[in-house]
């Protein structure tokens, strides 16, 4: 058979062609013939156009057939006949005389439309619904397609692929368009009806047998494990309709009720479905005890009651319901702020440092009635007084099982070591708890200054002594103050040379996504405040990011929405702590870590507005002379604000200019650095606006955070991330050979190097923000692998006087079962790096490695009155 699509020889049969394909098939066919009277014949059957003509010479009848409209139902259900096996025996060729004449034979294109159904040949096209359009919501729908192909004279067959409906269309050019046409204008009027805005209408592609297949599979696997959504008591189990069942004993929370899981526990329906077996939470639930149970050997408890055939995944199953109650929880985290000190020099002047007290009225932005007024302070340079040492055993403390809850000493020798302890217990703590949370996360340092607002005592001036008293009061999680890291960093003068230290620092930092030789253009973001539309109580968030595109033209890159709890203004922070600098206050830092969901697809497509969202997204655009330009207090971008016609509700506005760097050799390496300035346009009319607009901000952060924390975004019902809170997942140490944590992977490193890498990496940046000249790097470590697996690091490595406090030995993400590495197992004992090794690398050693990093400065001391170290260590740091 000539045509495309599959086909079976079922006798003479004429070819498939208009009349002017077939003039180019004449030398292929050799029955089809040319007539001058009466055009083209074939000598297998006539034309179809021709047929009715009984001057045709081809015109010897047709072959028996039958009208299919009558027998086409158009409802999916019913499936097309079967195609006959491409093997079958040919049927002889009837004489002439037994031939029967139909003369209500269709025309050339219906008859084909008719063929390619019955023979399950690919749609000449396909038509898609909108998302979430149900073509078979009325009794009417079916009649409307049936009325829609027979006005277009075409064949429509209905299909559900995944959660979208279609349509199958088998027809010539025309007819697919008109029929296409037809259905777009139909589903348009009754979305119109339900809805007071239409939206726009996916673009329809071409039809992809394999692609919808596996859709079709996909639906028909979803489909058959939803029999597991029914609930099962143990008499299903005793009529021994399941192999296995599981109990696990589970008390009753606050959280199991309606709200959250469901009247009927509906959202444990995936972890059912993916499982396959049946979930049923039982107040009286028998639990199998000998000792404190009943004769049979039961007692009454609570819990879920798991039935199923298949063993290891109910196993999987039960480890999901354990994880239930920390994702739930998960949302009620409340995040405490810890409070760290820089180490600072020795001896320590408690008089002199003050804190500053300042108040400020908080702007009005995009309208806002409420102004408030906060009480900040700042920590102030004032007269050198009196030193007042610690006290020699406090000044020795080198582990913070030593310490009180949250105690700080800023006058410690081993101050550096203190705060990686602190960092390592709260960061990794912290983690644990969010690897079962639904949405994103996100980790920043912060440079910026850190301003502390009152809350207990009410006068102006602190003294450090005070200021130590209160961060261990707000450390051991009581009433003290509260703080945050406003992201301005330096004066006036330090803003105007601060790009140029950034740019001038080329040993150490590179710009990321620059051509050499082109000119450099800063990455333009816009971060939108909005009232959410689902929630009064919430606020929605879009962030905005624009790259230029080698043109000078500035386009969308990414963007994201998200929702924010109550009425803030920023994501909620998980982890919230800070390293103080008494000495730079500008320069202090914050390590934080942000917790937030996106919007979710469904709650697009059930709000009937959101082409108002889209709309004005796409509207957004950069005013490419003002992003380019230095000059301050100018609009970034351009956008269409409706809030007069009731549309969005803008709350506020942050536009930024960034510059990302990367630093690529010493100390640090690896981490990026983004230097950016912002402004709030909202809020340039007030005169009580504590800074000078613009302002400027430095952040830093891994590459490997974002990579662990987007792979994770949308999880499951009590599923866990597969990463690992521990440290050398998060902060690789710094080596020639570590440009991620895969790379830690299989070796063996000192415990705590990798957060001494990002606090490099952090005094790295602080010093170009200063304008200091950088020091000369010291060489980094070497990959130190184990030559033997029987050969561990060497006993004496450990000092047994000092041990170090309890913390977890380096894991290794992958084990090779076939070559096991061995590592050290020693109870209560750190990893540390042999002498040899740490001399080679150029740093000092024993308690000297305790000072490393602490600003010294030269400060007449009687050395008679040290004890201990001090003493030992007077004539070469003092």
């Amino acid at each position: 058979m000539l045509g495309g699509g599959k086909g079976v020889f079922k006798g003479p049969r004429a070819c498939n062609w208009c009349h002017e394909k077939g003039r180019h098939l004449i030398k292929t066919c050799p029955r089809l013939k040319e007539d001058k009277k009466l055009g083209l014949v074939c000598g297998c059957r006539p034309i179809p156009h021709l047929k009715s003509d009984p001057k045709c010479p081809g015109s010897r009848g047709t072959t028996r057939t039958t009208t299919t409209s009558s027998l086409i139902n158009l409802n999916s259900s019913t499936p097309p006949p079967a195609m006959a096996p491409r093997n079958a025996p040919s049927r002889a060729r009837r004489p002439a005389k037994e031939i029967i004449t139909n003369p209500d034979v269709e025309d050339e294109n219906h008859t084909l439309t008719h063929a390619a159904f019955r023979e399950e040949k690919r749609p000449d096209a396909t038509f898609r619904f909108p998302q979430g359009f149900d073509a078979f919501k009325n009794p009417s729908d079916n009649a409307m397609i049936e009325q829609i192909a027979s006005r277009t004279g075409s064949n429509l067959v209905p299909e559900a692929v995944g959660d979208t409906m279609g349509v199958k269309i088998f027809g010539n050019r025309d007819q697919c368009e008109d029929a296409r046409s037809q259905l777009r204008a139909w589903s348009s009027a009754r979305d119109r009806a339900v809805r007071t805005r239409t939206v726009a209408f996916p673009t329809v592609g071409g039809y992809n047998e394999v692609k919808e297949g596996h859709a079709r599979d996909k639906a028909a696997i979803a489909e058959s494990r939803k029999k597991y959504r029914a609930d099962c008591d143990t008499t299903a189990f005793e009529s021994k309709k399941f192999a296995h069942a599981i109990i696990l004993e589970y008390k009753r929370c606050d959280w199991m009720d309606g709200k959250i899981l469901g009247t009927f526990m509906e959202a444990l329906d995936p972890i059912r479905m993916d499982h396959r077996c049946h979930i049923t939470y039982m107040d009286n639930l028998p639990v199998p005890d000998a000792e404190n149970g009943n004769k049979e050997g039961y007692r009454t408890g609570q819990g879920f009651f798991l039935c199923g055939n298949k063993k290891h995944l109910m196993d999987a199953a039960v480890e999901r319901l354990k994880n239930l109650d920390k994702q739930i929880n998960a949302r009620n985290i409340e995040a405490p702020q810890f409070f760290l000190v820089k180490p600072v020099a020795y001896p320590l002047d408690y008089n002199a440092y003050v804190i500053d007290h300042r108040m400020y009225e908080t702007p009005q932005l995009f309208g806002r009635k409420s102004v408030r007024t906060d009480h900040i302070m700042h920590l102030k340079a004032a007269s050198t007084c009196a030193a007042d040492f610690l006290p020699p055993t406090e000044s020795s403390v080198r582990s913070i099982s030593e310490l009180d809850s949250g105690a700080i000493r800023m006058g410690s020798r081993h101050l550096a070591s203190l705060n990686i302890q602190y960092i390592d217990i709260w960061l990794t703590a912290m983690l644990e708890r969010l690897r079962c949370w639904q949405g994103y996360l996100e980790m920043r340092i912060l440079i910026g200054t850190c301003a502390f607002e009152i809350y207990v005592k009410n006068v102006h001036e602190y003294s450090l002594r005070d200021f130590e008293e209160m961060v261990e009061q707000r450390n051991a999680e009581a009433e003290g103050i509260d703080a945050f890291m406003t992201t301005e960093i330096g004066d006036l003068e330090t803003e105007a040379a601060l790009l140029d230290r950034f740019f001038n620092a080329k040993d150490t930092l590179m710009y990321k996504d620059h051509v050499p030789g082109r000119e450099i253009f800063p990455l333009c973001t816009a971060i939108f405040n909005m009232k959410s539309p689902w929630n009064s109580n919430e606020t929605l968030r879009l962030k905005a990011v624009f790259k230029e595109n080698g043109y000078g033209d500035y386009l969308l890159d990414t963007h994201q929405w998200e929702l924010l709890e109550s009425d803030k203004e920023t994501a909620k922070k998980m982890v919230d702590i800070k390293l103080v600098d008494l000495k730079h206050s500008f320069t202090s830092t914050g390590i934080s870590l942000a917790a937030g969901r996106f919007v979710t697809e469904s709650q697009k497509a059930k709000l009937a507005s959101w082409s108002l969202y889209e709309r004005f997204l796409h509207k957004i655009s950069v005013i490419p002379e003002n992003a380019k330009s230095d000059v301050k207090d100018r609009p970034i971008f351009d956008f269409e604000d409706n809030n007069s016609r009731g549309g969005v509700r803008l709350l506020s506005l942050e536009q930024r200019k960034s510059y990302i760097f990367e630093i690529y050799q010493g100390p640090g390496r690896g981490y990026h650095v983004e230097l950016f300035s912002f402004q709030m346009p909202g809020a340039r009319k007030h005169e009580h606006f504590p800074q000078v607009e613009q302002r400027w901000g430095v952040q830093l952060w891994h590459p490997s955070w974002d990579t662990l924390f987007y792979d994770h975004q949308v999880l499951e019902i009590a599923m866990r991330a597969n990463w690992e809170p521990a440290e050398w997942q998060f902060f690789p140490p710094a080596s020639e050979d570590i440009n991620d944590w895969q790379d830690v992977v299989g070796m063996e490193f000192e415990v705590g190097t990798g957060y001494q890498n990002m606090l490099d990496a952090v005094d790295i940046v602080e010093k170009i923000i200063r304008g200091e000249s950088s020091l000369s790097s010291p060489p980094l470590a070497k990959k130190q692998k184990q030559k033997h697996t029987n050969h561990p690091i060497p006993a004496q490595t450990i000092d047994p006087k000092n041990p170090i406090p309890d913390t977890k030995n380096h894991p290794a993400a992958t084990s090779n079962k076939k070559n096991p590495k061995h590592r050290d197992r020693r109870p209560d004992q750190r990893i540390y790096q042999a002498h040899a090794v740490a001399v080679a690398q150029g740093k000092p050693t024993g308690a000297a490695a305790d000072l490393t990093g602490l600003e010294i400065e030269h400060v007449p001391v009687d050395e008679t009155q040290l004890t201990g170290a001090a003493r030992e260590l007077a004539g070469l740091y003092m």
